[in-house]
């Protein structure tokens, strides 16, 4: 976790007003403005919540990905360092990680809590890029592009005859504060057999509100 350059204030306001407008007339919902402009939660000025994660493996295979909360945008802003985290937990095969392992079939991860963030994610490249960008002690060799999504397996993706297949940018995957859950809130990830979806298998989210 670290923090990172962001935009000055001034093109900050500007890219947020342009993007609302853009969103507002393309969608009828200005989704980007309610993200950014929805309480971080915390009890001083400054301050964030907390958000809490589970991952839910309703398939055969054994899912190997990176779960992460971060901000997409950043205002620079050396006395609020915490505004330029990225928090994330990987759940790979890599001999550079200890102790890692993908998730198993028919399981769960235990509650993963983070900073309230504008944005919670599983493993879609603005997260992977993110890590990137802002975290110089990543293990990078869990980053590779083929890694970014969430790659299903019929064996350990050790295995060299496992059968692999990567869902990434699909539905559910990205989950925005404000859009789809609140500071506080419990977010629910579910992969789920799907015959209708391509490779057979879908993302759900959930949100218990606190």
């Amino acid at each position: 976790m670290c923090k990172i350059a962001g935009f000055g204030a001034t093109r900050m306001v500007v890219f947020v007003l342009t993007a609302g407008l853009a969103s507002t007339l393309s969608c009828g919902v200005p989704t980007f403005l309610t993200n950014y402009t929805t309480s971080l939660g915390g009890e001083t000025v400054g301050g964030r919540g907390t958000i809490q994660i589970v991952v839910v493996n309703n398939t055969p295979f054994f899912a190997s990905f990176t779960v992460g909360a971060f901000d997409s945008l950043a205002e620079h802003d050396p006395q609020n360092v915490q505004n330029f985290l990225v928090q994330y937990q990987s759940f790979v095969s890599d001999p550079a990680l200890p102790n890692s392992a993908p998730l198993d079939p028919n399981t769960q991860t235990n509650n993963l809590g983070f900073s309230c963030s504008r944005e919670i994610s599983l493993g879609d490249r603005v997260l992977i890029q993110a890590i990137r960008e802002r975290d110089p002690n990543a293990i990078l060799s869990t980053l590779d592009p083929e890694d970014e999504g969430i790659t299903f397996s019929d064996k350990l993706p050790t295995d060299e005859t496992a059968q692999k297949f990567t869902l990434n940018g699909v539905a559910n995957q990205v989950q925005l504060l404000g859009v789809n859950y609140q500071c506080e809130s419990l977010v629910v990830f579910t992969f789920e057999l799907d015959a209708s979806q391509p490779f057979g298998v879908r993302i759900d989210a959930s949100v218990v509100l606190p």
